[in-house]
């Protein structure tokens, strides 16, 4: 009768014959393989089923099936009816004999003895042929119901006879993209659960999942300083910015239900003169910067304090002074959330002008005040925290050393009184203009010197043990006028400076002067940068990329006279990006200061904008350098400074550490509070 062959009914009808003889078994085969050849074209795919044919042993039935009782093939290794079966009578399951030498029926063959295929008693039971449940052929449902379906992990699998033995299996996982739901895959990820984040989109209006690498910042939780990008919202009024967990001011503006971007300006805008010359983050996001102005009861100059929160807005401002020309040069946040602040005074000096400190509250109260000083002019241009909860303050004093000035250092416990004063150089003019405390508890303070190096002033850096002796001191530059701004300890515990030089270059100006340089002085390299006008660097910072940003003034690019200038290095030197920011008058900044956002916050002076020429300007800078769209047109713009490696001179400096005598006493310098007189000059000034 015909049989069922491939995956399809009667592909080829065959007759099953009721003989065992080789054409018989070709025949049968070749239909088989032919069957299946034939699916395979037609379907692509093909389960081999001849279940249910006729057979008299398990030889007429292909590999993989026994001839079961009821004399039709069956799936499985039955090990049923045999060649013997077929004698009347016979039940014992006795093995069919094979004794036809020519076939090599052996100890080789199927039954290891016999050529008996069954090994001389496989019939199904004791003599039935019978299908017992328990014998080696048995199979059992490994699932409950054709048809169902369970989560598995990763994905949902269904319930069938799949190997068509008879039994049911569980099928392979298929993956669910969002999850196994009651044996099915979910169509989409459902609503996130209260404060969990949302991001991306799956078809439900947004997935759950980690949201923490925003492309760009613009929201900043105050309290961490961790930045979110505008996918946040903000909340009306508040100016809040919601992303995820955390619900935090957005840092410019809120605009259209988002945070806008981080960059700002700020002005300090009178119709007087007015400069920024330092500035410093603390550690809650605020900012505090300092510098001189004319506003106020005064007949002079008066120190000027502003303190800015994380979003840049203005929380007060204090102006100290007296009758005479007072400036505060350099600012220092203080873990308590106030400011210190060190510069020179006039009006409560002995003689001339004197150094003068002052420690702000955070609520801009004054806490102390104090004058240093000799007989002759002296002030502090640096003042940096100390890991001790002191302070170290350092500049230039006329009123003790060996030379025309010295190099001054006032080491100050954390109520301002003076725990050691020292003042360091030759016998010439020498004086600091930044410093820093360093990892092993010393300083380190860098400025200029003319009484060693090369030229007719060098860059000079000195290096101190914590109570004030000298470690070492050296002078960088070469036969012209050399002079450091800033300097910072690195990683590595080396350190950075940046300042001004004309040695190098002669006829185009000064340039920015960078130095790297090892634990003990020696020069690592070297770089200037600048164009055909006067070029300065004043501050320096190291990035998170173990790279150097750097501040400072050019007039050989930009739109104005002058422009405020940032440059950033790798921390091989080489430059890899440098930005000029102003208007089409005279701005420049003095200082600069990173924030854990990885955003730099500038202060100095702008003529370009206010009524005041100039007017004290702070400036916020996205981590690219870029700035907000307020902001007009060339106001920002690229520049391409020229660059080099100079041949830099190293001078050991032989000078030894003296002492001073400061005539110390309190001040009383009257505090002037000013609310908001601050602007955004791009905002005014579209």
């Amino acid at each position: 009768m015909p049989g069922k062959i491939g995956c399809i009914d009667a592909v080829f009808p065959v007759e099953w014959q009721n003989d065992d003889s080789e054409e018989n078994m070709k025949r049968s085969a070749g239909a088989d393989y032919l069957g299946v050849l034939a699916c395979l074209l037609v379907l692509g795919s093909c389960v081999v089923d001849v279940a249910g044919a006729p057979c008299e042993t398990d030889d007429n039935c292909p590999a993989g099936q026994y001839c079961s009782a009821a004399g039709t093939c069956a799936l499985g290794e039955g090990g049923g009816r045999d060649a013997g079966s077929r004698d009347e009578g016979t039940t014992d399951g006795g093995a069919q004999d094979a004794e036809t030498p020519d076939e090599g029926a052996d100890a080789n063959d199927f039954d290891g003895g016999d050529g008996g295929r069954d090994g001389g008693d496989a019939g199904r039971d004791a003599g039935d042929g019978g299908r017992d449940g328990g014998d080696a052929g048995a199979c059992k449902d490994e699932c409950p119901a054709k048809g169902s379906a369970e989560c598995s992990a990763g994905g949902v699998h269904s319930c069938g006879d799949l190997d068509q033995d008879g039994c049911l299996e569980w099928g392979a996982v298929t993956p669910c993209a969002f999850g196994c739901e009651s044996g099915k895959c979910k169509a989409c990820q459902p609503d996130c659960a209260v404060k969990a984040k949302e991001c991306g989109n799956d078809g439900c209006g947004g997935s759950c999942g980690d949201c923490t690498k925003p492309p760009a910042p613009a929201c900043v939780d105050t309290k961490t300083l961790r930045t979110y990008n505008s996918a946040g919202s903000c909340s009306g009024a508040t100016s809040k910015c919601t992303y995820g967990y955390t619900d935090s001011r957005c840092l410019y503006q809120c605009t259209a239900g988002k945070c806008a971007d981080n960059s700002l300006t700020r002005a300090f805008v009178t119709p007087v003169d007015d400069r920024y010359l330092s500035v410093s983050a603390g550690a809650s996001g605020e900012t505090f910067a300092c510098g001189t102005t004319v506003l106020g009861p005064f007949e002079g100059r008066a120190g000027l304090l502003t303190k800015f929160d994380p979003a840049g807005q203005v929380e007060w401002h204090r102006v100290l002074g007296d009758d005479k020309d007072d400036e505060f040069n350099s600012v220092a946040a203080t873990p308590d959330g106030g400011a210190v602040v060190a510069g020179s005074t006039a009006s409560f000096g002995v003689s001339g002008r004197d150094g003068w400190v002052a420690k702000f509250k955070s609520d801009g109260a004054v806490e102390w005040q104090y004058r240093f000083g000799g007989p002759n002019d002296d002030d502090f241009r640096a003042v940096e925290t100390t890991a001790d909860g002191g302070y170290v303050l350092a500049g230039g004093t006329n009123s003790w050393g060996t030379g025309r000035s010295d190099l001054w250092i006032v080491k100050l416990k954390s109520n301002g009184a003076i725990a050691w004063e020292r003042v360091y150089g030759g016998t010439d003019d020498d004086a600091a203009a930044a410093v820093a405390w360093t990892s092993d508890g010393g300083l380190v303070a860098a400025g200029r010197t003319a009484s060693f190096g090369a030229g007719y002033k060098d860059v000079y850096v000195i290096k101190v043990k914590a109570d004030g002796a000298i470690d070492w001191q050296k002078a960088y530059g070469g036969g012209g006028d050399d002079e450091a701004g800033g300097i910072v300890q690195t990683a590595d515990h080396g350190y950075a400076v940046v300042g001004s030089t004309d040695s190098f270059d002669p006829g185009k100006g000064r340039e920015v002067f960078g130095l790297r340089l090892d634990a003990v002085g020696a020069l690592t390299w070297a770089s200037t940068a600048g164009g055909s006008g006067d070029d300065e660097g004043f501050a320096i910072a190291q990035t998170a990329d173990q790279g150097f940003a750097v501040a400072g003034s050019t007039a050989s690019f930009g739109a104005g006279s002058y422009d405020a200038w940032v440059l950033r290095y790798k921390t091989d030197g080489q430059l890899t990006g440098q930005r000029a920011y102003g208007g089409t008058a005279a701005d420049r900044v003095y200082d600069l200061a990173l924030l854990p956002s990885g955003d730099a916050v500038l202060a100095g002076e702008s003529s370009s904008f206010g009524p005041g020429n100039p007017d004290a300007w702070v400036m916020r800078l996205n981590p690219d350098g870029s700035i907000g769209p307020d902001c007009p047109a060339g106001f920002a713009s690229d520049t391409e400074a020229a660059t080099a490696k100079p041949a830099v001179t190293v001078t050991a400096a032989t000078g030894t550490a003296g002492s001073s005598y400061s005539s110390f006493g309190a001040t009383a310098a009257p505090a002037e509070s000013f609310m908001n007189i601050a602007t955004d000059p791009c905002a005014q000034n579209p």
